[in-house]
């Protein structure tokens, strides 16, 4: 698969929406795996991606508002 592919143009014309793609594509896991958030343990599906908005907003300065708003369009696009 190219880059191209992955990255297409209703993707790459939105900054934050790259952004947050990419990010995805980075977290997600090929297998199960279990993680530790706070207090309690998550088992993740294969490709799942734990969000949590405090560290996006910190790592990658994207709103808790503007992060849903951009996953649900990823949805849409069914990338996530």
């Amino acid at each position: 698969m190219e880059l191209r592919q992955i990255f297409t143009r209703d993707v790459l014309g939105d900054h934050d929406l790259s952004v947050l793609y990419a990010f995805c594509l980075t977290e997600a896991q090929p297998i199960p795996s279990t993680i530790r958030f706070g207090g309690d343990f998550i088992d993740l599906k294969p490709y799942e991606v734990l969000i949590d908005f405090n560290r996006i907003e910190r790592d990658i300065g994207i709103g808790q508002a503007k992060c849903v708003e951009k996953l649900r369009f990823l949805e849409m696009l069914r990338r996530a």
